[in-house]
């Protein structure tokens, strides 16, 4: 049997105690300079010490780069997911998206802050030409009705046709703007 001598311990030890490296570059495996046991107890130290680095410095750099980032992230994930569907990928760029961005939906006119969750990126399917930013609801209603405006006016003249009494209708808008109450904002449709 072949033997090795550990850089970190010093000790000599049977080859098959030591982890096997795979050089992709040279397509040549190799032994590791110290024994499992040594790099097992070495990256139970690093961890250890990345674990207890100051956390709180290094979340608000990550979120930092992150809002930096926001619109090519949601490009990103957006033109997977359309393609992942069949669907055509948005064409727009990051520069366009962040210059539509208000931090309200585009049809409802909730803000982002207040739904609790970003914006949704909505697109066309079909031409993949960029259309606004809208919350959840308003981006799900949409993808329920196929992106068919006949199919939503149907929908809305559905639920006028049929109100319910001014307490229930009341309780079913919530803090969500609409043209049916005095009370909330109206949104231009």
């Amino acid at each position: 049997m072949e033997s090795k001598m550990c850089t970190k311990c010093k000790v000599e030890k049977d080859a098959s105690e030591f982890r096997l490296v795979l050089n992709k570059l040279r397509d040549k495996a190799y032994a590791c300079s110290c024994c499992k046991e040594c790099d097992k107890e070495k990256s139970r130290i690093r961890s250890k010490a990345s674990y207890h680095h100051d956390s709180g410095k290094w979340k608000a750099r990550a979120n930092k780069r992150r809002k930096k980032k926001r619109y090519e992230i949601a490009l990103t994930s957006a033109k997977t997911a359309a393609r992942r569907r069949g669907h055509s990928p948005c064409s727009a760029s990051p520069r366009e998206l962040k210059a539509a961005f208000t931090g309200r939906c585009a049809i409802c006119g909730v803000l982002e802050t207040d739904s609790g969750r970003k914006l949704c990126m909505d697109h066309n399917h079909e031409t993949g030409k960029f259309r606004g930013w809208l919350c959840r609801q308003c981006n799900l209603a949409s993808g329920y009705a196929n992106d068919c405006p006949n199919r939503l006016r149907a929908l809305a003249t559905y639920l006028e046709s049929n109100k319910a009494s001014a307490i229930e209708e009341e309780r079913s808008c919530r803090n969500l703007p609409c043209r049916s109450h005095s009370s909330h904002a109206t949104v231009p449709f």
